[in-house]
């Protein structure tokens, strides 16, 4: 999944989410000019409402128009919110 570029506005990502046992999802924002980006590390299991830590602080990108990618195996991804 790869948004269109929008205005982070907000501290941190969480996310509605459910995978499978052997199933991942590792999500990627990176500013709309390519100059910054950082990654997570790989979530699994089910929740409504998961933090997501980034290596880099995510307040790098506020203000700043923004690309989320989520990367899925064996999972199912519902909503993400910034707040």
């Amino acid at each position: 999944l790869v948004t269109k570029p929008f205005v982070f506005e907000g501290e941190r990502l969480t996310v509605n989410l459910s995978t499978s046992a052997f199933g991942y999802a590792i999500f990627k924002l990176e500013t709309a000019d390519g100059k910054i980006c950082t990654e997570s590390v790989e979530y699994f299991g089910d929740a409504t409402d998961k933090p997501i830590a980034f290596r880099d602080p995510a307040v790098l990108f506020s203000g700043k128009e923004v690309i989320l990618t989520v990367r899925l195996l064996d999972a199912d991804f519902y909503s993400f919110k910034f707040i």
